[in-house]
């Protein structure tokens, strides 16, 4: 697959990959397909807070579209050590909500952030537990609208449809997180 990423410049003009930058932890942050495909799809994001933890902000000034994934997941401690084999999907980040509130990204901290489950608190609930018998032994991570659960396993993004009782794989991570995005901001044009 041809590489598609942007880079970061002060004049936020560059095109290419957002560089590896040292976090709030002292650790190298390194971006994962979610932030890869919203950079791609949005431009460089804005670096500010979001309930006192610092995050990467697409679309600060548009509420329906902003993005806000939140900084500092320690890969190797608490929950996000449990569910290490996300990395590749969220990267630096240890949560946050994707176009307004539509799409919420699972905790991967122990501390509590406004409006952004625990990935334990997340997979606890009862659709996700009948995801996890309906279709494959995916980590289940986000949600929509309570509706649909999406979850990633081996590279593949996975959904699954509470009306439907139906798990589905949608296919390569970035190209499927990219056709959920789009859906979404059909949705909302």
């Amino acid at each position: 697959m041809a590489e598609r990423h942007r880079t970061w410049t002060k004049d936020t003009k560059a095109i290419g990959r957002i560089p590896d930058e040292v976090n709030g932890y002292g650790r190298v942050a390194v971006n994962g397909i979610i932030e890869t495909v919203l950079t791609h799809r949005f431009g460089p994001p804005v670096i500010g807070t979001y309930e006192g933890i610092g995050a990467r902000i697409w679309n600060p000034h548009d509420e329906a579209r902003r993005c806000t994934l939140l900084v500092g997941a320690q890969w190797d401690t608490g929950l996000a050590k449990q569910h290490r084999h996300l990395q590749e999907l969220y990267g630096n980040s240890s949560g946050g909500f994707v176009l307004g509130n539509m799409l919420k990204l699972s905790s991967l901290t122990q501390s509590p952030v406004w409006g952004v489950h625990a990935i334990t608190e997340f997979q606890a609930c009862p659709a996700v537990r009948r995801a996890l018998v309906v279709g494959p032994k995916v980590d289940y991570c986000m949600d929509s609208a309570n509706v649909w659960f999406y979850g990633y396993q081996a590279g593949s993004l996975y959904c699954y449809d509470v009306d439907n009782d139906d798990a589905e794989n949608l296919g390569e991570a970035e190209a499927a997180m990219d056709v959920i995005l789009s859906h979404w901001l059909d949705a909302i044009a």
